[in-house]
């Protein structure tokens, strides 16, 4: 069924199965902030906003099965909208925060990778 988010891939790689990408990006972020904790930075706000694209994607699962596409495309554009925020967060991190060499690397591919995702979002 196109158009239903259960069929939902990036035009551009067609043989992925985009939602399984999200939670693999949303788990990374999660690791991505407990190292940042380890460190002593604050990382409410990314962790919050790990915590909603989790459930924003389940949402996005949910509706998957309804065939409301019009719900989907919805659902999507706020779950975009959470991974610029993260990528926004992460930048800002690497910008204000005195990281070790290696975390500020690993939180600087971590805001690239957002950066794809989102692109890829954009592209469905």
């Amino acid at each position: 069924m196109p158009g239903t988010v259960s069929m939902i891939r990036p035009k551009r790689e067609p043989g992925r199965i985009f939602p399984e990408q999200c939670e693999d990006v949303l788990e990374r972020s999660g690791s991505v902030n407990a190292e940042l904790v380890s460190l002593g930075i604050n990382c409410m706000q990314t962790r919050a906003l790990v915590e909603t694209g989790h459930r924003q994607i389940a949402l996005i699962h949910a509706q998957g099965r309804t065939d409301d596409a019009g719900t989907a495309r919805s659902a999507l554009s706020a779950f975009n909208t959470t991974l610029k925020n993260l990528r926004d967060a992460y930048r800002i991190i690497i910008i204000h925060e005195d990281l070790p060499g290696a975390t500020a690397q690993r939180v600087l591919s971590m805001a690239q990778v957002l950066e794809v995702m989102v692109a890829q979002v954009n592209a469905i």
